[in-house]
């Protein structure tokens, strides 16, 4: 399992290492934390940055979000609650990139963190600069049933090189 001071060495934004603080809190002998017995109003402040994947029946409709902050729906432009994953994110990255981290979440159950550079207003050069961190989380701290991430983005004028790890 990641640290918090390789979080605090990687993420750019505060809030980020906050939200991985939190999460680590709930891991218990090196297991994967139960996203069920988590107070998200410890974080209040910060949950509207924060998203949960529900592993549980990928079934027909695939990965859906069972939680999605007013952030992270700003982020997309609609209210992704319910929604599923692929239906929403269709970002020039996505493919093959965000969909292989969240793959190995529940396969191999990374913690995936991305950095990423998205241009956003071409007329204007601006770019949507997103930072993501994502962990895998289990009921019986071994089988992935949800995911659940803290998302933080800014519009800026250039880019950076795009990072996408899987720890």
């Amino acid at each position: 399992m990641i640290t918090q001071q390789q979080i605090d060495d990687l993420a750019i934004n505060k809030d980020i290492r906050k939200f991985g603080a939190f999460v680590l809190s709930y891991c218990e002998e090196g297991k994967l934390p139960d996203y069920n017995k988590m107070d998200l109003m410890k974080i209040a402040r910060i949950v509207p940055n924060v998203y949960v994947l529900d592993y549980r029946d990928l079934g027909a409709n695939g990965l859906q979000f069972k939680f999605s902050g007013t952030k992270v729906d700003e982020l997309w432009g609609m209210n992704a609650q319910g929604k599923a994953f692929d239906n929403i994110y269709k970002g020039e990255n996505y493919i093959p990139l965000i969909e292989e981290g969240f793959k190995k979440i529940k396969d191999e159950k990374f913690i995936f963190y991305s950095n990423r550079y998205e241009l956003f207003d071409v007329e204007n050069n601006e770019y949507k600069h997103v930072e993501n961190l994502a962990f895998p989380c289990s009921s019986d701290g071994e089988e992935v049933n949800f995911v659940i991430g803290f998302l933080w983005y800014d519009f800026l004028k250039d880019k950076d090189e795009n990072v996408y790890l899987h720890l």
